[in-house]
């Protein structure tokens, strides 16, 4: 059923009623609406009660409103299902399960108590994951992707890579044994005395010298 009055526009804040219709975050709005996060704040929080400017952006957020079953952002596995696969098929255990998606090795009890959700990264991850293990995909060498899911045998293998990518980018950031020490390094603080220099920065000091001249 639609929530959009017909007798006036999409409204900024008809936006932020769609998240929450489609269970959607801020990080999958921007996704869904390809818009940046300052026409976002822009849109959904200084103009929520005026007319979206973007034509285009209204009658894509109608079209949704008049057909909610039409998903565009993937249906994230659940944890515990990817756990479970992963314990079965590679004898993953929890604290190493949740190492592998780049997180603490207490996190997967959180994850898997309801006492935590995971993060969007973390989710995208396992999206990931879960795509490798029921898909089939196209083996290396070229050749065409087998007709039916990965075997057990190609699940241990894409499970292997993912512990060994995991553990890779561990030491690049500093870890000597990720998985005795149950957690990510922390990275060096950043410099945040030492300006940054951007496209923006670039501008203003060639405005500046052009100006002095």
């Amino acid at each position: 059923m639609s929530f959009i009055p017909k007798n006036r526009p999409v409204l900024g804040k008809d936006l932020d009623v769609m998240c929450q219709q489609y269970g959607m975050n801020t990080t999958d709005a921007l996704f869904v609406f390809g818009l940046s996060m300052t026409r976002w704040m822009h849109i959904v929080r200084r103009d929520a009660e005026l007319p979206v400017l973007d034509n285009s952006l209204a009658v894509l957020v109608r079209f949704m409103d008049t057909y909610p079953d039409i998903r565009i952002l993937p249906t994230f596995p659940k944890v515990e299902d990817l756990a479970s696969t992963m314990k079965a098929d590679a004898d993953i255990l929890p604290r190493t399960f949740s190492l592998m998606m780049g997180a603490e090795e207490t996190a997967s009890y959180r994850w898997l108590s309801g006492r935590s959700r995971q993060s969007p990264s973390v989710l995208r991850l396992m999206w990931h994951v879960h795509h490798a293990l029921t898909v089939p995909m196209a083996p290396e060498d070229g050749s065409e992707a087998p007709e039916g899911p990965p075997g057990l045998r190609e699940r241990k293998k894409i499970i292997k890579k993912l512990h060994d990518l995991a553990l890779l980018e561990a030491k690049a950031r500093g870890a000597k044994d990720l998985i005795k020490d149950g957690r990510w390094p922390d990275l060096p603080p950043r410099d945040t005395t030492t300006p940054r220099v951007t496209k923006r920065s670039k501008a203003k000091e060639a405005a500046e010298a052009a100006g002095q001249k």
